[in-house]
């Protein structure tokens, strides 16, 4: 799902639906959230929220806090920024980060509310918190994540790159995960092309990261 490969996503989740039955309540919790995030990234909102909804329930009756901090943060992401209850799925995903000081649910916690930052033009909170997610990124060796979605890194990778947030981290990320600027005419400098073809006059990118 992370790599974008829906196909073998589904094949993998057909088998981890037909195993439900003998499975512990913790492993269809993971099923829930593996089987929202395939239907969030194929565009289908509401199974996704269907799916998360079953997660969160199943981590909430386990009290496992991974598990319904993760679920609240993929809830969140389903859905817009200006849905009443995407604040309240963040904030209880926040709880968790604060109550078990866990990295591993603020990073993507971080991702939503940078959307929204993003989506809202608003630069300044935006830098702020990609400063805190790359730092995260950095200082742990993060390089993927739930609910990865490439677009969104590669718009908050752009914004790094020219504020010089991270500079080793975000261009290390954008190698790694073969990231691409939104718009190749608009990225900065600074981006990490593989190859690059020189002409009197100026410079172009000719690929991908590879």
């Amino acid at each position: 799902l992370s790599r974008g490969d829906m196909a073998s996503g589904a094949t993998a989740l057909e088998r981890m639906r037909q195993r439900l039955p003998q499975s512990r309540r913790f492993d269809a919790g993971q099923y829930f959230m593996l089987a929202g995030w395939h239907a969030w990234a194929s565009g289908d909102d509401n199974l996704a929220r269907a799916h998360i909804t079953s997660a969160i329930e199943t981590f909430d009756a386990l009290g496992v806090p991974w598990g319904i901090g993760f679920s609240h943060v993929a809830y969140a992401l389903t859905m817009g920024h200006k849905d009443a209850d995407y604040e309240r799925h963040l904030a209880l995903a926040m709880q968790q980060v604060e109550r078990h000081a866990s990295t591993e649910i603020e990073y993507p916690a971080l991702l939503a509310r940078i959307r929204k930052t993003l989506d809202c033009g608003q630069e300044q909170a935006s830098l702020q918190l990609i400063t805190r997610l790359f730092h995260i990124g950095a200082q742990e060796g993060v390089w993927n994540c739930y609910y990865w979605e490439p677009r969104l890194m590669a718009r908050i990778c752009v914004q790094a790159l020219a504020s010089g947030i991270a500079p080793d981290y975000t261009a290390r990320l954008i190698r790694m995960r073969q990231l691409a600027p939104p718009d190749p005419a608009l990225a900065p400098d600074n981006w990490p092309w593989p190859v690059t073809v020189h002409t009197l006059s100026h410079c172009s990118p000719i690929s991908r990261c590879a």
